[in-house]
């Protein structure tokens, strides 16, 4: 779960870098809710699809996609895993 990393877009862009060529970044996090329903902000954790898009995008990997894995309802609220996944170039 990345959304606990200090600087998550530089951790990405880190890792990116350790990949062969060819090689694929795959990550999941749980999606936050940003629709500010939480009680308290600090209680609103995980990634955006934004934050997870923009990141592998930095990090220059190609055919970036971040979709909901799946649905689970955990006391009474629906958590969405996200899965973020892209390629670096094989230039």
């Amino acid at each position: 779960m990345c959304s606990f990393l200090d600087d998550y877009p530089a951790t990405v862009q880190a890792m990116a870098g350790l990949l062969v060529p060819g090689g694929f970044f795959v990550q999941w996090d749980w999606e936050r809710d940003d629709d500010g329903d939480a009680e308290d902000p600090e209680d609103a954790h995980g990634l955006s699809r934004a934050e997870i898009t923009d990141a592998l995008q930095s990090a220059g990997l190609e055919h970036v996609s971040v979709d909901v894995g799946f649905e689970a309802v955990v006391e009474d609220q629906v958590m969405r895993p996200l899965m973020g996944h892209g390629r670096r170039s094989t230039n």
